[in-house]
């Protein structure tokens, strides 16, 4: 999205999360603390709710076509990420017995993994699906169809792909500008739609988290109200 819809070099594309990134860094030590007080369901399920509002609002300005819509969404994202990491790595840690630390590392570390190659899985269904459908409904809407919208849908995922570009440059600059716009628009709205899914699974997240977790210490062999 930040360099095919927005422009942005590979650079600038990794420094667009940096307002994600940044709170994540400050608070995470925070959200250890608070952990330490009050345990990890409070947290959790407080982070996961901001990563479904940030992800919401993120939703919402996608097809605005704009760095600077992102910024506020994508800081609310790293500081619900931030409540999120630290407690439940800890919390998971601290509720396994002291002989089984080293199992539990390696079963979270595994968690993590699979469930981001599944979410990414299922975005990039989502997006894939999607994105086909919607390029050709904007082309038609720009009277555009048929052989002649697969040829230039063709000649454009050339070019996209890091292929020769001769052929879309072949075609009128005024064809070439609506195709690329359709381009835009159709991806914009697909990865909109994945950002909303996204954003049910982690309000989902933040009901199961304060309904289920716990702080176990087994030092104590005590649960905390």
């Amino acid at each position: 999205y930040a360099q095919d819809v927005l422009g942005f070099s590979p650079i600038e594309a990794g420094l667009a999360i940096t307002p994600v990134t940044i709170p994540l860094l400050v608070l995470a030590p925070i959200s250890g603390r608070v952990y330490d007080r009050i345990g990890a369901r409070l947290p959790v399920a407080a982070g996961c709710a901001l990563t479904a509002v940030g992800l919401f609002a993120g939703a919402l300005v996608l097809v605005e076509l704009d760095y600077w819509y992102l910024v506020p969404a994508y800081f609310v994202l790293g500081v619900g990420l931030a409540f999120i990491m630290t407690p439940a790595t800890t919390d998971g840690m601290n509720a396994s017995p002291p002989e089984l630390r080293g199992e539990a590392s390696g079963l979270l570390q595994t968690l993590r993994q699979v469930g981001g190659s599944f979410g990414i899985a299922v975005m990039t269904g989502i997006v894939v699906s999607l994105n086909h459908s919607n390029l050709d409904e904007n082309l038609r809407a720009e009277g555009i169809r048929g052989a002649k919208a697969e040829r230039l849908e063709g000649f454009l995922a050339e070019a996209q792909q890091g292929g020769s570009t001769q052929r879309f440059r072949s075609v009128p600059a005024r064809e070439r500008d609506e195709v690329t716009a359709a381009a835009k628009d159709a991806y914009a709205s697909s990865l909109r739609v994945g950002w909303l899914v996204l954003a049910g699974v982690m309000a989902l997240a933040a009901a199961i988290a304060a309904a289920v977790l716990r702080r176990i210490d087994y030092a104590s062999q005590t649960r905390a109200p």
